[in-house]
């Protein structure tokens, strides 16, 4: 999307597959697209496909992540591969790797790759692998679906089964109880100001001042699954769901806290204009 208007890539343009699950942008620029059934890296109008005949562990690839060594990670259901010098190659849990099904990729502060996985979180430090979080160490699930650090350095995990904050070596956990909107951990994003918002599959929830306040469509939001979350110049957060992508101004949430506000205004883009699909 750019200047309110879309534009598709598709099978016609190069991509390799229609469905397409994750988006990252390397140090060179570079937009890495994680396709059903293939690799893709955009630049200049061109499009490269990247399969298991170059060495990726499998064509599907979930999640993709450009760090900032000019590395690009792409997590599959059959292992974790790393583009590096041109060459691929494939982490097993034969390397370290906590279990071979990725869900999410982050790099932290340190340079260090968290992996969440469907056996935990695996990290990826100076070429080897770290010990891996689980649930026995505090987490709710060892199915890691979003993985973010706040500007305090503190590390945040979702899970299907809640949200967990990372102290020392063990995890704190919050669920609905603590005010989250639902258990099923999405996305995550830190604001300018030090907030940070948690899209989960029941609506977005707001951590601010050590405390989580919740919306919903009930309170005016686009969709209740919200499955990423990014800022604006302009103070709007924009989100994608299974509806569409939409904006809210951020000032409206203090207003419905305050009571100045009974409704939230959205506002959304879909199928209508211009996307091939609305669910994101």
């Amino acid at each position: 999307m750019r200047d309110a208007r879309f534009t598709a890539y598709t099978p016609t343009e190069g991509l390799s597959h229609n469905i397409t699950w994750s988006v990252s942008q390397d140090s060179e620029g570079a937009m890495w697209v994680a396709t059903h059934k293939g690799l893709n890296r955009l630049k200049d109008g061109k499009i490269r496909v990247y399969t298991t005949a170059d060495g990726l562990a499998e064509d599907a690839v979930g999640t993709v992540l450009g760090d900032s060594k000019g590395n690009v990670w792409a997590g599959t259901g059959h292992g974790l591969s790393r583009l590096r010098n041109g060459v691929w190659h494939t982490f097993k849990e034969s390397d370290g790797l906590a279990n071979v099904s990725i869900m999410a990729l982050f790099e932290d502060n340190h340079g260090v790759v968290w992996i969440g996985t469907h056996g935990g979180v695996a990290r990826f430090s100076e070429e080897h692998f770290l010990p891996a979080y689980t649930t026995a160490d505090g987490l709710l699930n060892n199915l890691v679906r979003s993985i973010y650090q706040d500007h305090t350095g503190r590390m945040w995990i979702g899970t299907p089964s809640g949200l967990c904050e990372l102290r020392g070596s063990r995890f704190v956990c919050h669920g609905p109880a603590d005010g989250l909107a639902g258990p099923m951990v999405l996305a995550m994003y830190e604001d300018r100001e030090g907030v940070l918002w948690i899209g989960t599959a029941n609506g977005l929830t707001r951590y601010k001042s050590g405390r989580f306040s919740s919306f919903t469509q009930r309170d005016g939001l686009f969709s209740d699954a919200i499955l990423n979350i990014q800022e604006d110049r302009r103070g709007r957060l924009w989100m994608s769901s299974n509806k569409g992508v939409f904006f809210v101004e951020k000032q409206q949430f203090d207003e419905m806290q305050t009571g100045r506000r009974s409704i939230l205004v959205p506002v959304g883009y879909g199928k209508s204009d211009g996307m091939k699909i609305g669910e994101c």
